[in-house]
């Protein structure tokens, strides 16, 4: 049975930058409108329920809009081929976007926080209204499916800010939780609602260790940090079982917008002629492509073998 594809669809045209970057943003703006409804409902609801929990809640929300943003725009510019003042692309743009992500929920995480500590020390503690533990509720749910699609979308399109902005929404999952629970302590036993004000800070801190998380590695990123010891060892096993190949050295990788770029040296027989060395290294590329999807380019250099 022969299978069929419509005339106009070419299946290549899937993976190329534009249509990676078409996929982005519009992953990123579903969020972006999630995270409007959401900041909108947490600071009118937060407000009208004299909830600080939930208010500040409504600030992380109102970050991830910004991040949104960040992703959207930055998309344009990180998926741009190389030209003649860039030759290895424009792909450091999303890990300058992915710490730009990470140190905004850190400044989050300390105004959050600033903004509880003061409450506590003043003492002012309101008792919440009960409908505010129904948004939170909302708020738990909507960010975690939204945060599993998005992360799904991710790894199928090797994004790191995409993958970033997916813990973000994680992150306002999570510090819903605590929100919701000193929410309904607060309101059970009104003696408690000082609660409210160390949820706060609870929430806090969970963000600011997400922040951590997502700037560490792009950080790498912009250093060149080379891939972990177990895909170098990858790349040579897949290179020295390459018919013809005799050995290989001076491997080097370095991480570009999520994906591994790498340069390694194969040794060949020195009888070979260039176009049978030509053709082994353009097998050995192939090989390792297919085997490791998380490699975007490799450079193969050609040494004659030498028995001294």
């Amino acid at each position: 049975m022969s299978q069929t594809t419509p005339q106009n669809l070419n299946l290549s045209d899937l993976n190329t930058p534009k249509s990676i970057g078409k996929q982005i943003r519009q992953v990123t703006w579903v969020g972006l409108f999630l995270n409007f409804i959401l900041a909108l409902l947490k600071f009118i609801l937060g407000w009208l329920g004299n909830s600080k929990a939930l208010l500040a809640d409504s600030v992380h929300s109102l970050t991830d809009l910004s991040t949104d943003l960040i992703v959207i725009i930055g998309s344009h510019f990180w998926l741009k081929p190389p030209d003649d003042d860039h030759h290895y692309g424009h792909g450091k743009i999303e890990s300058l976007v992915t710490i730009t992500i990470g140190i905004s929920l850190g400044l989050v995480a300390i105004l959050m926080s600033l903004n509880a500590i003061n409450a506590l020390h003043k003492g002012q503690f309101i008792r919440p209204s009960w409908f505010v533990a129904v948004v939170a509720l909302v708020s738990i749910v909507s960010k975690e499916i939204l945060f599993r699609w998005t992360f799904k979308k991710s790894k199928i399109l090797r994004s790191s800010a995409l993958k970033a902005n997916a813990w973000h929404h994680r992150s306002d999952a999570i510090s819903s939780i605590p929100v919701l629970i000193t929410i309904l302590i607060a309101f059970i036993f009104p003696d408690w609602a000082f609660l409210d004000a160390l949820g706060a800070i609870i929430v806090s801190l969970l963000i600011a260790k997400t922040s951590l998380e997502i700037i560490r590695p792009s950080f790498g990123e912009i250093l060149d940090a080379s891939a972990p010891p177990e895909v170098a060892e990858q790349i040579i096993n897949i290179a020295e079982n390459t018919r013809g190949v005799l050995n290989c050295h001076d491997l080097r990788t370095r991480y570009v917008a999520g994906c591994i770029q790498a340069d390694l040296h194969i040794v060949l027989p020195s009888d070979m002629t260039i176009k049978e060395g030509h053709e082994i290294s353009e097998t050995v590329v192939k090989n390792i492509l297919q085997h490791i999807p998380e490699i975007s380019d490799i450079l193969i250099h050609i040494d004659p073998f030498n028995p001294n």
